[in-house]
């Protein structure tokens, strides 16, 4: 192979990935020119998790060497796996979606509802400037991930008991089955559509009860996190706006968190997304934002790009969600001695609490809620939420230590009685409320 005497190999980097998406999209998160960070290395990328020449890398050489020891073969197999099937291109006998002009109706209904601010899993701009008109479009590219981000947002919306646009008993139903019919398009395309399409539709399963469903679908969400970099935060200085990219996946990716680390106690199954793996930074004073938002939640809202959301349940609740199953739960845990199980219950717990004093008083759980404590009619949903959260929190951390003893007996004198009683107690103070809201707060509302 002959190379050109005294030159050097600089190529810009076209990004790691399959060349499909290299080349035609760029990190919603961070928009990085890396034209200073030049090596031999550089042009490379990865295809099929082996190390390829980018297309510009193998134009390169073929001006360069004598005989291209890349063949038109070899690139043919390499790529094949990339393209669009013509199954998935032009899917047949799929569920035909609702006029245009009624779902964007309805998507700006389903930004200024109260539920927005706990799921908010679209950008109002983005879905009407690009998802919709693709959705309705001709295109190959993209269409199938924008069509079920379209049909996951009316299902979406149906959970959360808004008006339907459509036959809501039987068309939903074919909705959910023609997303789950495009998953697997929608895992190659890897767009920011389809990660809203499964961020909904997890949320949709978890609702209706399908609990095992939202986990798969959770597994795959985890995948595309990494793959748009909604793992990392987007800058620190740059204040809270929607309609910005960056802002917009890690709200996605703070959803499929929280959602992530309920499921994992609730199905006693590991959680699909890593701590270990992911930048856990605090959007800026969220903490502020949450009890004003807390405070003034109602049954609808004036959309505003601004507005910091509040999450499922609590992003600072969820991250000790985690925590229980990692430190009280996990494979590594279940060997633990009992002195450090209960080490870490004490810390678990005064870790619960330190979040319990953070919230506003009107607002704040309390400690047990028995039958003549008395409830605001006024209690938002999602105050309630947090109260059941918090409860369900205490009985997960207690039970660590109570699921070891091997009958009642056994409690006596050890000190697993403080332990059970505490897990009593939450359990009863779960029942009494649910008891006292159920009558006060509409059924969709419990997520």
């Amino acid at each position: 192979m002959r190379k050109r005497s005294g030159q050097e190999i600089q190529l810009r980097v076209s990004g790691l990935g399959d060349p499909e998406w290299s080349t035609s999209h760029s990190s919603p998160t961070q928009s990085l020119d890396l034209s200073c960070h030049q090596s031999y290395l550089e042009g490379l990328q990865l295809l099929n998790g082996l190390p390829f020449f980018s297309d510009l890398g193998q134009h390169w050489l073929a001006q360069t060497v004598t005989e291209s020891t890349i063949t038109n073969r070899i690139t043919e197999n390499l790529q094949r796996g990339l393209r669009p099937t013509p199954q998935s291109a032009s899917p047949r006998n799929r569920t035909d979606l609702p006029p245009y002009n009624a779902v964007e109706t309805f998507v700006r209904r389903f930004c200024s509802a109260a539920e927005y601010l706990v799921f908010p899993v679209l950008s109002l701009s983005r879905f009407l400037n690009n998802t919709l008109p693709l959705a309705y479009s001709d295109s190959i590219s993209g269409v199938n991930s924008a069509r079920a981000c379209v049909m996951a947002m009316l299902v979406t919306g149906d959970a959360h008991g808004q008006d339907p646009i459509v036959d809501v008993a039987q068309t939903i139903e074919h909705y959910v089955a023609d997303i789950e019919g495009s998953l697997s398009t929608i895992l190659r395309e890897a767009t920011l559509d389809g990660f809203e399409a499964l961020t909904m539709l997890t949320i949709y399963k978890y609702f209706v009860g399908h609990l095992h469903s939202a986990s798969f679908l959770i597994s795959m969400a985890s995948r595309m996190i990494f793959k748009l970099g909604a793992h990392i935060p987007p800058s620190p200085s740059e204040p809270y706006n929607k309609d910005s990219p960056g802002h917009h996946i890690r709200d996605l990716f703070w959803v499929c968190y929280c959602m992530d680390k309920d499921l994992c106690h609730r199905i006693g199954q590991p959680p699909a997304i890593n701590d270990a793996h992911c930048d856990l930074t605090l959007p800026p004073n969220y903490a502020e934002m949450q009890n004003s938002n807390i405070l003034n939640i109602g049954h609808a809202i004036i959309y505003k790009p601004s507005t910091v959301p509040l999450y499922p349940w609590d992003i600072r609740l969820s991250i000790i969600k985690s925590r229980i199953y990692e430190d009280l739960y996990s494979m590594i845990a279940a060997r633990q001695p009992e002195a450090e199980i209960l080490r870490r219950i004490r810390y678990l717990d005064d870790e619960l609490e330190v979040w319990r004093l953070t919230l506003p008083p009107d607002h704040r759980p309390t400690l047990s809620f028995l039958d003549k404590t008395p409830l605001d009619a006024n209690t938002n949903t999602q105050a309630i939420v947090l109260r059941l959260s918090y409860h369900h929190c205490v009985i997960l951390i207690h039970k660590a230590r109570c699921r070891i003893f091997g009958s009642v007996s056994n409690l006596v004198g050890d000190g697993h009685e403080a332990n059970f009683q505490l897990l009593v107690d939450a359990s009863k103070s779960i029942l009494t409320y649910l008891e006292k809201a159920l009558p006060v707060v509409a059924h969709e509302c419990f997520w």
